[in-house]
């Protein structure tokens, strides 16, 4: 069962095709939130390199959320328009997941995968990983980090890029409970997103290509700024 996954929920580009557990290629682009232009052509080169055609893909996935909204949207349609035209089937998967996944030497340790959601606030979950595969223990879901700091009450690693801004603030609130994974902060993989999905597919089945869509944490700004007008709009 061949599976292709892509990730466009942050600053990277990710896609990836498996063959059941096994990876045939990946391609990661840093295309700056450029995922409306570069997305179906790394799709593209992707097949023509691992030589497998999208007729061939028994398995549409992507990331769902937490993440960029653009990206978000660019991505669950994508696969959604693929999986219609093709007649096949698509699964979603947890952005906080996949980042966990990527953390699974970390085998019984705590992970809180983070994202920065602007505004003051993460997205974030708890995972344990747990036979190479992540457990959600807490909810994926968006707060501020002393909230999320409160929920911490043993030895925890994490990871994602919102570690760019609040790494130091988690270190001096946390001390020896945070471990800050070392180096460049990690990126989503559809590595990761593939070998989720396809799990997952053998598990619980399918989605519902016509419902499919990604799963906001919250509503969008501008969606935000809309129900603030409706709420102080005067009654005539």
């Amino acid at each position: 069962m061949k599976t292709l996954s892509i990730d466009t929920s942050g600053r990277t580009l990710s896609a990836a095709l498996h063959d059941e557990d096994r990876l045939l290629g990946e391609i990661t682009l840093a295309s700056g939130r450029h995922h409306s232009e570069t997305l179906l052509p790394a799709v593209e080169a992707l097949t023509a390199l691992t030589r497998v055609p999208l007729r061939e893909v028994d398995l549409f996935a992507c990331t769902v959320g937490p993440g960029s909204f653009t990206g978000l949207r660019i991505g669950a349609a994508t696969v959604k328009g693929l999986a219609m035209a093709m007649g096949k089937p698509v699964r979603g998967v947890s952005t906080l997941a996949a980042l966990a996944l990527g953390a699974a030497a970390t085998e019984g340790l705590l992970v809180c995968p983070l994202l920065d959601a602007r505004r003051g606030q993460v997205y974030w979950g708890l995972y344990m990983n747990e036979g190479g595969r992540p457990k959600n223990l807490v909810p994926d879901g968006v707060s501020d980090i002393e909230a999320l700091a409160g929920c911490i009450e043993e030895k925890t690693l994490f990871v994602g890029e919102g570690l760019e801004t609040y790494g130091t603030i988690i270190r001096r609130i946390l001390g020896d409970l945070a471990r800050i994974e070392e180096g460049p902060p990690r990126t989503v993989r559809a590595a990761q997103v593939g070998l989720l999905a396809y799990r997952d597919y053998l598990e619980e089945g399918a989605e519902d290509p016509l419902t499919f869509a990604p799963r906001y944490r919250r509503l969008s700004e501008a969606e935000e700024k809309k129900a603030a007008r409706t709420l102080t709009r005067p009654r005539a």
